[in-house]
């Protein structure tokens, strides 16, 4: 398992030059894809403009580092900050991801098709995409799990309930703070 531990096998210089590289590659991706984050977990389809979509990028980021460091510091006063921000920054790659699938505009479509009060008939591409977001969104939370395990020297299920109330309030959080984040 060991292995499949990208904070274990990468020096925290590799992952912090790894996740500001996949920061702005994700956010040009999202431009590209006419995609956007609006909540931490939540995707929706929205052209913004690159300046934007990097904000929000950055602040769900933010959000994330802060209140994953908030937590691990509750019961670990030697987490380092470096450590917190490449667990938020990484495990974002997965979710970047996903807005690949409205390269062709087919995510697009099938929200405006609900947006018009009609569901879409169910095909192979809306099964294709419903597995394999929930792999990535699965693939990002095992990262997030991972990284704060090995920053936080997390180990005690009572350090995994902190992370839990970490994440939910940097989710809420972000749903609030975005929507005034303009460019």
């Amino acid at each position: 398992m060991r292995t499949l531990n990208l904070f274990s096998r990468f020096s925290e210089k590799q992952l912090l030059t790894t996740g500001i590289v996949c920061m702005l590659a994700g956010a040009w991706i999202l431009s590209f894809t006419q995609c956007s984050f609006d909540a931490v977990l939540h995707m929706t389809v929205l052209n913004k403009s690159f300046a934007a979509l990097l904000a929000e990028t950055m602040v769900i980021i933010l959000l994330l580092f802060l209140f994953l460091f908030l937590a691990a510091k509750i019961f670990n006063n030697k987490t380092r900050l470096v450590d917190v921000l490449n667990t938020a920054m990484i495990s974002r790659i997965p979710l970047f991801l996903l807005a690949l699938y409205n390269l062709n505009g087919s995510l697009s479509e099938q929200v405006a098709t609900i947006a018009s009060g009609k569901l879409p008939q169910p095909d192979a591409s809306m099964f294709i995409f419903s597995f394999t977001s929930l792999l990535l969104v699965l693939a990002s939370i095992v990262i997030l799990v991972q990284g704060f395990k090995v920053a936080a020297n997390a180990k005690k299920p009572l350090h995994y309930v902190w992370f839990a109330i970490a994440v939910v309030l940097a989710d809420i959080a972000s749903r609030f703070i975005l929507p005034y984040v303009n460019f």
